[in-house]
């Protein structure tokens, strides 16, 4: 039976709020909206923005050949069959298959910057763009390159820049001149590397050092501006935290306009991240108008952890951070399996007596927060007392000034368990 769209006895969506509508809408799979959108002329009004606001383009080799990123960009050409979802598009994924822990680029998805600046450019409303397992490339011609586009959200996941031709430059310039100002850069965790082309001719051509070679901070445009930086690593893939946080390297960028301007920094890393050997290893003094810091920590245990229990990172962070900085949170991330005699040996692993001091002498600090997450434990949710009290009596300064606030959550408790400054349950 056809279904007349002005007729609305079969149809009780019309006696609904739009805004009601939205959050039912918002309940459904894809599925289920595209049998909304099979409903009715205004069934499918309400339905398409839902069904189009995210979209995944698969472009590993092994894909469907009719839906890579080759076919995506041959239908956004054709204006008339993409117009039913182009406006609704706010979030797009271009994915190709990646190997962490071999640091390879094969499978990955192989993209020019004209073909993404040509996508954000159809793609008028887009306001978030996740890259993950993706070869950047260039031609040796400079690019005609659309006007830059912001987004609320650029994440950066296992990233390859590669030039094209004999040319040793790289196409990571032109491809930050894609964006203009971006409210989230999320980068990680797996790294954003360079690869530098040989020329036959030249003799005298040194291969770049390792380290040089995947830090791309010096090559980013001065038009490319960041409100907030999310960092992710994960050693055990090999992929530290300054691998992830290349950006706030040598960028002159970054100590010139980005980290002026930067408000909200989030990192993410293990107890025994490598500091690579420097005072200020992420350039956090370069970030003086930090208005938030967390850091969350992988934390070690005895029984569970063969690696060291030094934190040469954590401290230095701490002490680079801006002083105007209000509020501090630290989320240390335990598993509770099982548990051992050494369990606290890694809160000694920090000189804790300098961050006391300088710490203490900052006006503008309210509060540093320590939360312990356990997401893993046998029996009855741990309490974390012994870490708290150890903490405590580390840092008796910012403990005297009442500066020090603790948190446990663990997932199996329904209610966080609050501590106050002397560590009694609350």
């Amino acid at each position: 039976m056809d279904i007349d769209d002005n007729d609305h006895t079969t149809d009780g969506m019309h006696r609904l709020p739009v805004e009601l509508v939205g959050i039912i809408l918002n309940l459904l799979d894809k599925d289920d909206l595209l049998d909304c959108a099979l409903v009715s002329r205004r069934w499918c009004a309400l339905a398409r923005p839902k069904l189009y606001h995210s979209l995944v383009v698969n472009d590993a080799p092994s894909s469907d050949k009719d839906y890579n990123l080759n076919a995506f960009k041959l239908f956004l050409h054709d204006v008339v069959a993409s117009s039913a979802f182009v406006p609704h598009v706010r979030e797009l994924t271009l994915q190709g298959e990646y190997d962490l822990t071999e640091g390879s680029s094969e499978g990955h998805s192989v993209a020019s910057v004209e073909t993404l600046g040509l996508l954000m450019a159809k793609l008028a409303a887009l306001e978030t763009l996740h890259l993950v397992g993706v070869t950047i490339q260039t031609s040796p011609h400079i690019p005609s390159l659309p006007s830059p586009k912001s987004l609320h959200k650029l994440h950066l996941h296992t990233l390859l820049f590669k030039p094209t031709g004999h040319i040793k430059s790289t196409p990571v310039r032109d491809f930050f001149r894609l964006f203009g100002r971006v409210r989230v850069l999320e980068m990680g965790p797996g790294s954003v590397f360079v690869d530098y082309v040989r020329l036959p001719e030249d003799d005298d051509y040194v291969e770049p050092e390792v380290e040089e070679t995947i830090r791309v901070g010096p090559l980013i445009p001065d038009s490319f501006s960041v409100e907030e930086i999310s960092a992710d690593a994960d050693p055990d893939i090999n992929q530290p935290l300054w691998r992830a946080l290349l950006l706030l390297a040598d960028s002159q960028v970054l100590k010139s306009d980005i980290g002026w301007y930067l408000q909200h920094l989030s990192l993410r890393f293990d107890w025994e991240q490598s500091d690579i050997g420097r005072k200020d290893p992420f350039a956090i003094s370069y970030c003086p108008n930090l208005t938030s810091l967390t850091l969350v920590v992988w934390t070690p245990s005895s029984s569970a952890w063969d690696r060291g229990f030094r934190n040469p990172c954590l401290r230095k962070i701490l002490l680079k951070a801006s002083p105007t900085i209000p509020r501090i949170h630290i989320q240390l991330i335990r598993d509770m399996l099982v548990r051992g005699p050494g369990d606290l040996k890694y809160i000694a692993g920090m000189h804790w007596d300098i961050v006391d001091e300088e710490l203490s002498a900052r006006l503008a600090l309210e509060k540093l927060s320590f939360e312990f997450f356990c997401e893993r434990f046998k029996g009855s949710p741990p309490t974390f007392v012994k870490e708290i009290r150890r903490i405590q009596r580390n840092l008796p300064r910012l403990m005297a000034d009442g500066i020090l606030e603790f948190t446990v959550r663990c997932v199996k408790a329904t209610v966080p368990r609050l501590y106050s400054a002397e560590g009694d349950l609350t």
